[in-house]
């Protein structure tokens, strides 16, 4: 069994991220919309083919120990039980469709509960793998980037320097491509071993992979990052400095010439959370399956998210949208998890995690490890105390 979750770990990892690469080729050889150039269904069902199996192989080696999840994390379990019964609710409203749509999407919140399963020696050799994929990729996507510097300027509109002002690797948006790099460099950060390779990776080499991106979400994350670590404040005094940050940035960041436009798409993303912001979703929500990206892709549905903020509060409703972010506190008390909360919960603001691969599976694992060390770290103190 643990060698069946190795390999289609490993397999998810290294095929999924391929699995858009024909869109963003075809994009950037000859100029069109990946909207019009459509990767084959039969592929991008692979991605949820070999998240459905790894969440199968999950689920069989735990022995459904549901005892040990909640001692683990109880807000967890209650958010599951959220989402299923958002999903019977939903069935009274939707067809069955939309709610298989919204099964897929929310299907790594499911699999955090099960990798928490994972003893040490399993998360440390996961760990390796992800980051030596992590770096591989890193200098393929790097490199299209720089392509498509000269070839999407048509489409994004070109520099100072005539350049586009946007590129998007491997990927469909610049924004996936931008998440991406920010939890790469999460991933390097910790768990790769100190040598200049990674002061490379880390100060030149996805710092110039964000910027070719322009997604200033991914800027914004990146700053926050530099303060986190350079600065000793408490987690109290970061998040509201980060508020004032976040806020100044919001009103900084359309003044920027290389991103005309951005106080529109700005301004987008919060109409959408302000628009779906319903009080008969307060406890649960009878559109799951409706704010995401597949529903608008197959037409189930005319919403497009934009945020993961956004597509919580349509699927589970806000109870569901405050428990989810409630989760990242259990992870707050050590360093790598004020890290990934960062990355996650910025990034968030301008991606949908659960649709956006292979970053979902990175999510799952990543978050229930943290869960788990947490709580390690919690022990210590008490036992001391």
């Amino acid at each position: 069994m643990n060698k069946s979750l190795k390999y289609s770990f490993i397999l998810a990892l290294v095929i999924i991220p391929f699995s858009t690469i024909i869109d963003s080729t075809l994009w950037t050889l000859l100029g069109k919309k990946a909207s019009v150039i459509e990767t084959p269904m039969n592929i991008r069902i692979l991605d949820n083919l070999l998240l459905g199996v790894i969440f199968i192989i999950l689920i069989l080696r735990s022995r459904l120990n549901y005892r040990y999840i909640y001692d683990t994390n109880k807000l967890l379990i209650f958010l599951s039980i959220i989402i299923v019964l958002d999903i019977i609710y939903s069935c009274f409203y939707h067809n069955y469709l939309v709610v298989l749509v919204g099964i897929d999407s929310f299907l790594p919140i499911f699999m955090i509960l099960f990798f928490l399963f994972l003893d040490e020696s399993e998360n440390k050799s996961f760990h390796n793998k992800i980051v030596s994929f992590l770096v591989f990729f890193l200098y393929l996507n790097l490199g299209f980037q720089l392509t498509q510097l000269f070839l999407l300027k048509d489409y994004y509109h070109p520099t100072f320097f005539d350049l586009s002002q946007r590129t998007i690797g491997f990927f469909r948006e610049p924004n996936t491509l931008a998440l991406f790099d920010i939890i790469s460099m999460y991933f390097v950060y910790t768990y790769m071993l100190n040598n200049i390779h990674k002061k490379i990776i880390l100060f030149i080499l996805l710092p110039l992979s964000i910027i070719l991106s322009g997604s200033m979400t991914a800027l914004l994350t990146l700053i926050l990052i530099l303060i986190y670590l350079n600065f000793k404040i408490d987690i109290k005094r970061f998040i509201f400095f980060s508020i004032i940050i976040g806020i100044c940035f919001f009103f900084i960041a359309p003044y920027i010439p290389s991103r005309p436009g951005l106080e529109n798409s700005i301004i987008t993303r919060l109409d959408i959370i302000i628009d779906n912001f319903y009080w008969d979703r307060l406890l649960l929500s009878s559109d799951f399956g409706i704010g995401t990206n597949i529903a608008y892709i197959l037409n189930l549905s005319n919403i497009v998210p934009e945020s993961t903020l956004a597509s919580n509060l349509i699927n589970i409703g806000t109870i569901g949208t405050i428990v989810f972010y409630l989760i990242f506190i259990s992870i707050l008390n050590t360093k790598q998890g004020v890290l990934f909360s960062i990355c996650i919960l910025t990034m968030s603001l301008s991606n949908i995690i659960y649709s956006a691969y292979p970053i979902n599976l990175l999510f799952a694992f990543e978050m229930a490890y943290l869960i788990n060390y947490s709580k390690k770290e919690n022990n210590i103190d008490s036992n001391i105390n």
